[in-house]
Order: C-alpha cells, then sequence, then structure tokens
C-alpha cells in the first residue's frame, strides 16, 4: 500500500480519508489543499487556443473567491508576462531578477485576504509558470530540451560572425521562440522553424560575404587614424594602409606576371596584431601578424598556415613581400 499524496509506501499507522490511504496526517492535509486548490483554477482557459495558430497569448485564471473578478495572464514577448485584475494591471509586491526570475502578487478575495500568485519566468520562453496559493500550475507544456536547442542554434552565428552573427541569430532565437509558441499544429510548428533557421543561416551566409568587409574596413579607418608610437617604422607603416595585391611573380617564371585581375586580394594589418585578408569571391582570412626586429621579415599566421616572408620594400604607397617561390606587389588603396 502507498501514500495517495507522496508515494511512499506505507507500513503501519496509516491515515485514511474519503477511502484515500496517507502515510500520516501531514500527507492527508497537503493533499485536501492540492484538491482545493485545483477547484479554485479548474477551469482557466485560453483566448483562442483553437486551429493552427495561437491568436494571442492571454490565459483567463479563474479563482472561485474573488468576486466574479475577471484574472488575466498576457504573455508578451515584449513586456513580459502581465497580471491583469479586471482589465487594471497588478503591480508585483516583489521581483527576484536573478537566474529563477519570479514576479509575486498579492490577489484580493472575497475574505479579506489575498492569493499568492507567482508568476515562474522560463528562458526564451514568453509564457510562465504559475504559483498560485504554494501549488505550482503549468497553463501550457514546457519547451523540451530539444526545443531549447533549436532555439539556442543560432547562438553559433556570434562566434562565426561577430557583431553581425549577434544580430542575426538574436534575430532567429526570437523568432524561433515565437514560432514553437504560436503554432498549434507539431510537425507545421517544427518546419516552420527549421525553415527559419535556414533562413538565418543563408542570410548570416550573405552578410559576411558582403557586410564583413565593409565592417572591416570601417573599423580599420578608424585604427588607422589613431596615433600609436611604434618603435618598428615598418609596422607603423603597415598598419596606415589598405593594402591591395597589384600582381604576383613566380620564382619559376619571373618574367611572367601571375593573373590577380579575376580576384582582387585586400589586405589589413591591424594595430593589434590581426590580420584580414579578403578576396572578391567572398572568402576571407583571419589570423596575426607579425614583423621581427630587425624589421627583415614578416610572419603572417592563419588558421592552420605560417607564412613567413621577406618585407622586400614598403613605402607609403607600395608593399613587396616575398612569400616561399611568390613575390607580392602590393599598392595602397587608403
Amino acid at each position: 500500500m502507498v501514500c495517495s499524496y507522496c508515494g511512499k509506501n506505507i507500513e503501519s499507522n496509516e491515515v485514511t480519508v474519503n477511502g484515500l490511504n496517507y502515510c500520516n496526517k501531514l500527507c492527508s492535509y497537503l493533499m485536501q489543499k492540492k484538491d482545493e486548490t485545483q477547484d479554485e483554477v479548474e477551469g482557466s482557459d485560453k483566448s483562442g487556443s483553437q486551429g493552427l495558430f495561437l491568436q494571442d497569448l492571454d490565459f483567463h485564471i479563474n479563482l472561485n473567491d474573488i468576486g466574479g473578478k475577471k484574472l488575466l495572464l498576457r504573455a508578451s514577448y515584449f513586456f513580459g508576462p502581465r497580471l491583469f485584475l479586471d482589465g487594471k494591471k497588478l503591480k508585483p509586491y516583489k521581483r527576484v531578477r536573478f537566474y529563477k526570475r519570479k514576479r509575486y502578487y498579492h490577489v484580493p478575495n472575497d475574505k479579506g485576504g489575498f492569493h499568492e500568485v507567482i508568476l515562474n519566468l522560463r528562458p526564451l520562453d514568453a509564457v510562465p509558470s504559475l504559483t498560485i496559493n504554494g501549488l505550482q500550475i503549468d497553463i501550457v507544456r514546457k519547451l523540451t530540451w530539444y526545443e531549447y536547442a533549436l532555439i539556442g542554434l543560432p547562438i553559433s552565428f556570434y562566434f562565426l560572425g561577430g557583431m553581425i552573427g549577434a544580430i542575426i541569430g538574436g534575430g532567429a532565437i526570437f523568432t524561433n521562440s515565437i514560432l514553437l509558441r504560436k503554432i498549434n499544429h507539431k510537425i507545421f510548428r517544427y518546419s516552420m522553424v527549421v525553415t527559419n533557421l535556414v533562413v538565418a543561416t543563408l542570410i548570416f551566409y550573405e552578410a559576411i560575404i558582403f557586410a564583413l568587409p565593409y565592417i572591416t574596413e570601417f573599423q580599420f579607418k578608424l585604427e588607422s587614424n589613431l596615433d600609436v608610437q611604434s618603435k618598428n617604422v615598418k609596422t607603423a607603416t603597415l598598419t596606415k594602409h589598405i593594402w591591395e595585391v597589384n600582381k604576383i611573380i613566380s620564382a619559376d617564371n619571373p618574367s611572367a606576371v601571375v593573373q590577380t585581375n579575376v580576384i582582387t586580394m585586400r589586405s589589413y594589418f591591424f594595430y593589434n596584431g590581426d590580420y584580414t585578408q579578403f578576396l572578391s569571391n567572398g572568402t576571407f582570412f583571419k589570423g596575426t601578424w607579425k614583423i621581427d626586429s630587425n624589421e627583415r621579415f614578416i610572419t603572417i599566421t592563419q588558421p592552420n598556415i605560417v607564412e613567413k616572408g621577406e618585407l622586400l620594400s614598403i613605402s607609403d604607397h607600395e608593399l613587396t613581400i616575398r612569400l616561399d617561390r611568390l613575390t607580392l606587389y602590393f599598392k595602397a588603396v587608403y
């Protein structure tokens, strides 16, 4: 025999109430309070919850002894969840703003007391769970772990694309959180979420190709105008210009110029040692660079690639670097 409230095995001295067995009087009392609270909120319904889409995120909470007044929970992706009593917004008497965000409300009843209603806010979810007089109630289903995974996937855009990735990824996260709540049909719901992820990925890819060079150039121009003192003369000259490849000469055939007019290459050497090179076909490389103390060699590090080149010449208008069996001639475009 098990307790009807806590589920523990009953060995002896059980309490029997209305044909149900409990292990002690406390479990019997807690079960009675649970039933009373469930009766109070019974009939709480969702406005417009039928059909393919949820038309709104308003939830009516029916409490028995509040003088026939209407208690409404309104969830919002912009303003957060709020409680309204007969159309009047209730002000929480307490807020918890840390990991477990909560808002505490007192809803007056007919007996001169109040119901304590707590909104338990959930991350990336506009609809909170409720705690009414100590009993937690989920007015809608909880989002599953894989739904949170779908919502959070665009976070990776930030690590891949910095500020651009953060903007696009944030929009995709926000949109996914809405789709998972506003669409009733399961297959259609997940189809729309996956479609949103694909669209966001395409937008991110296009933004990286077309927008990142302009952002990098803007950032470079800001930094290149800084009055940074450098002990290395060539370092100071190198970081003052945007360099575009003019021609490439191969050691195997010094009389012939390797054609570079089809694909333009621009290199940015930042003061902090970062190096970025853009190709007109959308490819870009990021790494670091360093000129040695005798100003004869420059080391350019890209992911999984380390190239040490000889600085043949550098001025305010021209840069020549010999890398292995290729000699690259740059011209300053800024």
